[in-house]
């Protein structure tokens, strides 16, 4: 099975803080425990880390951090992680605390119950607390989710929908619309008397992008993409493209069409859009990110 990249950067991150915290706590309370050596906090770190990467991986790929903030299946990491980490924990602890690891278990020839008791709770309190603070500080990572489900397999246009822009005058506009597919062909007409107007099928559309008072529109056309300008505000097109719900906004300045995005990389605060035929990258603001995710999610069930 192919390794997703992004899945395995994110483990790696999540598994390394929880490391370094680990290790951090230890050293700090190194002075109080017979036989807590900084050999055995780094070792023990080094173990925990390596025993975390795969289990941050495993609920990455299933999408384990999906959802809000307290669902139950956010509850799966601290616990897979708490399992992965159990025996590791409770040999060094023996180890620590200076005990040979029977004895560390066993009190006058019978189970010592109230230590392996005080021990788990040691154990899975301080990594779901680590884990809370994690998800806290992430919010979501939702582009695990997305870039998970995206089969980013390229599309191919419809070229015989596609009709070849054309810049004419309005009557004539007018006329032509009406013998065509009206669901499927945008016109935009500039905030000039002199601007001539831009028609084009909407599958031709990749996105549109604000120049100060001109629009800058992407469109696919003799197996190219093509800029075209037009005296037009983004709200303004906003407003002419209404019917179209893949049009969405997803910066101050740009307006993409979903239907050519292939996959969202980044995180909640910023990321950027990915085309299936095109190698242009279109910005993703705060403002936007969760509306783009949730679409790219819905759209790959």
């Amino acid at each position: 099975m192919r390794l997703n990249r992004n899945c395995l950067r994110l483990a790696l991150i999540n598994s390394g803080v929880t490391a370094l915290l680990s290790v951090a706590v230890l050293g700090l309370i190194m002075q109080n425990i017979t036989g807590l050596t900084p050999s055995i906090i780094l070792v023990n770190g080094l173990i925990s880390f390596l025993l975390m990467v795969p289990a941050y991986y495993v609920s990455f790929i299933n999408h384990w951090n999906e959802g809000s903030l307290f669902s139950i299946r956010r509850f799966y990491t601290p616990l897979l992680i708490c399992l992965v980490l159990l025996v590791p924990s409770l040999i060094y602890a023996s180890l620590a605390f200076g005990y040979n690891w029977r004895d560390y278990y066993y009190l006058d020839g019978s189970f010592n119950s109230d230590r392996i008791f005080t021990h788990l709770l040691a154990l899975f309190v301080p990594i779901f607390l680590l884990h809370i603070i994690q998800m806290l500080a992430i919010s979501n990572e939702r582009q695990v989710i997305i870039n998970a489900s995206m089969l980013n397999i390229p599309k191919k246009l419809d070229t015989e929908t596609v009709k070849p822009v054309a810049a004419t005058s309005e009557s004539e506009l007018q006329l032509k619309s009406e013998a065509r597919e009206v669901s499927k062909v945008i016109t935009l007409r500039g905030n000039t008397k002199t601007e001539t107007s831009l028609e084009f099928n909407i599958d031709q559309l990749f996105y549109v992008e604000s120049d100060a008072n001109y629009l800058k529109v992407a469109l696919y056309e003799n197996d190219k993409l093509a800029m075209k300008s037009i005296r037009l505000t983004i709200k303004q097109f906003e407003e002419t493209v209404h019917e179209f719900p893949q049009l969405m906004r997803c910066h101050r300045a740009y307006v993409v069409n979903m239907n050519h995005v292939t996959y969202y990389q980044g995180t909640v605060s910023k990321g950027e859009l990915h085309f299936d035929m095109i190698k242009d990258v279109i910005p993703v603001s705060k403002t936007y990110a969760t509306a783009i995710s949730d679409n790219l999610h819905e759209a790959s069930i």
